[in-house]
């Protein structure tokens, strides 16, 4: 009796066994199947990026220039930042899905990888087409403890989910993507800059011999310091694409000077319909707007700031 009963048991945890395989085939036998191998893009071909942002947005053409990168939008031409351009390239180029969650056009709504709703992003070599896909949503996924976005390649139905890292670099907004340098120095070359302020209020801050001087005094090297500090790497965000200098004289003008380096010429506009417009040789063809007050009083000290003896 107590073998029959053991045979029984044994007979029915063999068939469970086979339900609970037979649940995980099916529900696996798409992911098991798919190559999670979605791109796979010679980085070094890439010659041109257009990325069509969402709901009919103005088109991003991202075109390389030599070593550097050019930006274009809507009539506006920059740099693009390099670094930005670079983690697109390399956050797609050998791209893998984390998992297959759609296989036809009725996820792509919910994924937001349609036309309508997608960024679509394409990849040049010349003329060229190396890549052409559509970034939808994104979002963190708790169970992993990592962010996901879903993607697909145009004209396949197909929908993966990949890194959250490929939606945020290719849905930047467009200031992001150009290069937002203003000005970016070694502090240890700087041996002089000069002040021109309105009404001849200026100054000249320079080195002699190890020490930091104003008008033949001495200048607090602890404030010099701090101030010199805070050159070191200032970006702004804030572009002004239509403000032109032509005929316009700057209000406020600061050089710095030294060795081993170009000089580096800041110019403040103080202009009756953009107010407050800023200018750097180090980022010659853009223009800065209204939101760079904040730059203009790190920049634009007074001599007494530097604790200069009168």
């Amino acid at each position: 009796m107590l073998k029959s009963n053991n045979k029984v048991l044994f007979i029915v945890l063999i068939v469970l066994l086979i339900i609970w395989l037979g649940r995980e085939f099916l529900t696996n036998k798409g992911q098991s199947n798919f190559d999670n191998q979605i791109l796979n893009i010679n980085k070094e071909l890439v010659s041109e990026i257009l990325i069509s942002p969402k709901s009919g947005g103005h088109e991003i053409k991202i075109m390389r220039s030599g070593s550097s990168w050019e930006i274009r939008k809507n009539g506006v031409s920059d740099e693009a930042d390099v670094s930005v351009v670079e983690g697109m390239i390399n956050s797609i180029h050998n791209l893998r899905a984390e998992r297959l969650v759609g296989k036809s056009k009725d996820s792509w709504e919910k994924y937001e990888v349609d036309e309508e709703k997608g960024t679509r992003v394409k990849f040049y070599d010349g003329k060229t087409e190396l890549a052409d896909v559509l970034i939808g949503k994104n979002g963190f996924q708790q169970t992993v403890g990592k962010s996901i976005a879903y993607l697909r390649k145009q004209g396949e139905s197909e929908v993966y989910a990949v890194s959250g890292h490929v939606a945020s670099n290719f849905t930047k907004d467009f200031k992001y993507l150009r290069d937002r340098t203003f000005i970016y120095t070694n502090k240890e070359d700087i041996r002089k800059i000069q002040f021109h302020y309105p009404l001849d209020s200026g100054f000249i801050l320079s080195q002699v011999e190890g020490n930091w001087m104003i008008d033949n005094y001495k200048a607090d090297s602890v404030q010099v310091d701090r101030f010199l500090n805070g050159l070191r790497n200032i970006s702004n965000s804030d572009f002004n694409d239509h403000f032109r200098s032509d005929g316009k004289s700057p209000a406020f003008e600061m050089t710095l000077e030294g060795e081993d380096m170009e000089p580096i010429e800041v110019k403040a506009y103080l202009d009756e319909q953009d107010g407050l417009i800023l200018h750097s040789s180090q980022n010659s063809n853009s223009w800065f707007g209204k939101g760079t007050l904040d730059v203009f009083k790190k920049l634009f000290v007074s001599k007494s700031d530097f604790s200069a003896i009168e």
